[in-house]
């Protein structure tokens, strides 16, 4: 059974820390010098390109850069999670797709199940992450995404603080694997405050 250990919240998503078990860390540390640690990150933050149309911006036409140089510089392994909308139905035709809404997700309970189903594959990669000796310093969510937010979302009635659909079934999935780590959402409004977090929560761990 893995360690649990709470700690100040960063957002409203719940976070934990866990401690893999301490004969498979010296083991992998024998092998070579490789970190132990790993960031999960929404795919976007490594492809803009995979946003629906007319949301990447001239500051991050490739890669959220910033966060990405934030866990590098830190050594941690980055494991790119799927994108759930752009593997929803046709891969194909939804790299080219139009914004939806949260309200307009919401409505498509076969995108809901897709979405516990992407999740679960998630999750199953953490323990087997976990079960090897390795740790999870964090995972990240894209606020404003009605699918990867982990709190903030626009509407026609102002803001509203929930997750998106893919983060709810995700933190619904760690849960129920006993696997809590610091939930993070990247703010690409609010860019070096994301970074205080991400950095102090890295800190925090080493």
């Amino acid at each position: 059974m893995h360690s649990r250990n709470v700690r100040e919240e960063f957002c409203a998503a719940p976070h934990l820390t866990l401690t893999a078990d301490r004969t498979s860390r010296a083991t992998n540390r024998e092998l070579d010098d490789r970190s132990l640690r790993f960031a999960f990150v929404p795919f976007c933050s490594l492809a803009q390109a995979f946003h629906a149309r007319g949301l990447v911006r001239s500051e991050f036409p490739a890669t959220i850069t910033p966060i990405i140089r934030e866990l590098m510089d830190h050594d941690v392994n980055i494991v790119q999670m799927p994108c759930p909308e752009a593997t929803y139905k046709d891969l194909h035709q939804n790299l080219v797709r139009e914004p939806m809404s949260l309200a307009r997700y919401e409505l498509d309970q076969e995108y809901r199940s897709h979405c516990a189903n992407v999740a679960a594959q998630v999750v199953d990669q953490m323990l087997a992450v976990l079960e090897n000796g390795y740790s999870i310093a964090l995972v990240l969510g894209i606020e404003f995404s009605p699918s990867c937010s982990t709190i903030l979302h626009y509407t026609n009635k102002g803001m509203v603080k929930r997750p998106g659909i893919f983060a709810s079934e995700l933190m619904k999935a760690m849960r129920s694997s006993q696997i809590d780590v610091p939930y993070i959402g990247v703010n690409r409004r609010g860019i070096n405050s994301t970074l205080a977090k991400i950095r102090s929560s890295l800190e925090a761990q080493e």
